[in-house]
């Protein structure tokens, strides 16, 4: 692609004349360290497999209003991207180093948001990162039973590895079957014995996860993710729809008549 066009998130090169913007393919491209840093992070972020829709989801774009629960939580997060970093030289150090979350809470309340503005905040500290939706990985795989297909089972299922950062968005929302439980556990005993961290939201409870997933898959999401703050239970993507989005309210606050 050509450094003077703009990339797949929409960030334009700098250009080198002041006060003006730089048109068309002989402008002239200030490469600075910082310019050539985002210009990587964002071909990075390409890479992640982020839905188009979801890459206007960071820290800045999650309304809290004047609810000091949410503001609670994009704080929590953001402390977890600034304290992030992989030792994988080191894979026997103790603590929360290596250690994602598992994300809980209802449809509609944020959870794929937080997850998708971790995710692309840990890809511009200079790491990489992937973003799969539970069905569409599980489609992925099935796609490379097909003769016609160019990528192998394993060979997907070492992308999905290769990653500093793993999202598995909706996890729980597949149908249930021994074949996908299976792959499922494979995809995260890979990462559990690569010390590599991986992020869930889901909308079960960690009882139907077991119940649904098996024991060992969730015991071991268990080990590797931290809880998250909880989140409201509320469906803002209903709430915005119907224009009375108000995040500062909370859902035990009693009706005034």
């Amino acid at each position: 692609m050509n450094p003077a066009e703009k990339t797949s998130t929409g960030r334009k090169p700098k250009a080198a004349t002041q006060g003006e913007e730089a048109i068309g393919p002989e402008a002239v491209i200030e490469l600075t360290p910082e310019w050539q840093a985002e210009y990587l992070a964002d071909m990075r972020i390409e890479r992640a497999r982020i839905p188009r829709r979801f890459l206007g989801k960071t820290f800045e774009t999650f309304k809290t209003g004047r609810n000091a629960d949410l503001k609670a939580m994009v704080q929590h997060a953001k402390a977890w991207v600034e304290g992030f970093y992989l030792d994988l030289d080191d894979p026997k150090e103790e603590g929360n180093t290596h250690k994602g979350f598992l994300i809980e809470g209802v449809v509609g309340c944020g959870k794929t948001h937080i997850a998708v503005a971790i995710l692309q905040a840990v890809i511009r500290k200079g790491f990489s990162g992937l973003f799969y939706n539970m069905p569409d990985l599980l489609s992925d795989i099935r796609a490379t039973y097909s003769n016609e297909s160019s990528v192998s089972e394993s060979g997907l299922l070492e992308e999905i590895n290769r990653p500093d950062l793993l999202v598995l968005d909706d996890l729980g929302a597949e149908a249930t079957k021994d074949w996908i439980n299976d792959r499922l556990y494979l995809i995260v005993n890979r990462r559990y014995d690569s010390c590599k961290p991986v992020i869930v939201t889901t909308n079960l409870t960690v009882d139907d996860l077991s119940e649904k997933l098996g024991e060992r898959t969730v015991s071991r999401l268990l080990e590797m993710c931290l809880p998250f703050t909880p989140f409201p239970k509320r469906d803002y993507r209903r709430e915005i729809l119907h224009g009375d989005f108000e995040p500062w309210k909370t859902t035990d606050r009693k009706k005034t008549r």
